[in-house]
Order: C-alpha cells, then sequence, then structure tokens
C-alpha cells in the first residue's frame, strides 16, 4: 500500500498509517514492529502478487522475458565488514556493468505486455539459469533471455 502511495521507505509507510489510518488500527506497533511484520507477510504479498499476474493475464501470453539484475548491498570496498546478509549473500560479478558487488541477483521474468510473471532472488553467485525454475510453472509459450541463460539442457528441457 505505502510503495503504491509514493512511499520509499518504511518509515515513510508507518508515518502515512499513524497519520490517517489510526482510527482503523488503534494498535498500531511501533516503526520496527511495523516493519518486523511487514516482512513477515511475504507469503501473503507472494499470492496477491501471483492472482495479480493472473488477472493481468501475465501467464496466458505467449512470449516472456526474463533477466538478471545485481542488487549491491554495500559498496565493494567494505563488502568484508558487511553484515547485512552474510549467511546468505555473496560476491557477483554484473557483465552488463563490468564491475564485482556483493550482495544479491534478482531474476524477473515478464509477459510481453509487463506484467510481472515472477521474481526470484538468489546469491550473486548463482545461476541465472537455476534461479529460471522457480518462476517458470505457469508460464507456456516462448521464453526470451539473454545469453546468462543459454543451456543446451535447458533448452531441451523446456521444449520437451
Amino acid at each position: 500500500m505505502g510503495e503504491y502511495q509514493g512511499f520509499d521507505e518504511d518509515k515513510a509507510i508507518w508515518k502515512y498509517c499513524r497519520d490517517h489510518w489510526l482510527c482503523l488500527f488503534p494498535k498500531l506497533p511501533s516503526r520496527s514492529t511495523f516493519v518486523r511484520q511487514g516482512a513477515n507477510l511475504w507469503q501473503y504479498k507472494q499470492r496477491l502478487r501471483e492472482r495479480l499476474a493472473h488477472r493481468l493475464g501475465a501467464f496466458c501470453d505467449e512470449v516472456h522475458l526474463v533477466d538478471g539484475f545485481p542488487i549491491s548491498l554495500c559498496c565493494l570496498t567494505y563488502a568484508r565488514r558487511c553484515r547485512s546478509f552474510r549467511s546468505v549473500a555473496s560476491y557477483g560479478y554484473c557483465a552488463a556493468k563490468d564491475e564485482k558487488f556483493w550482495g544479491f541477483r534478482g531474476h524477473l521474468l515478464v509477459s510481453s505486455d509487463g506484467a510481472i510473471a515472477g521474481f526470484s532472488l538468489t546469491a550473486a553467485n548463482g545461476d541465472e539459469r537455476e534461479a529460471l525454475w522457480d518462476m517458470l510453472a505457469q508460464v507456456k509459450g516462448l521464453l526470451i533471455g539473454d545469453k546468462g541463460y543459454i543451456s543446451e539442457f535447458l533448452r531441451q528441457e523446456l521444449t520437451g
């Protein structure tokens, strides 16, 4: 709700809810609790995204595009000291920017109309082809991706 209102930070979302919706949510928790509880709703957010994708026809389209992108957690200089997501983040390389980074890699699958059909998050050193399997369950038709998705095994599995 907050992001659709144009708020990019959790603090702004919490403040908006406190200032405009407190009568509906009189037990609105502190900002840190609000953010933690919101993060714990990821399964419900995923279901909502899937329902929206169905309504937008994201799975009925005959053409889908897929690509990966870096999600850097900190400047590479500070990566060894970065404690954020230490157990799951990793070093990666972005060929488009010709740079190394510390963090994650996002993978986005969209229909030709631009409706999001899938999203996956992996460690930065993860294989794009492996992340693809998490997003393809309901997709049919032509799949277009860059060279990171080229694989004879993958081609055979998807055409078979």
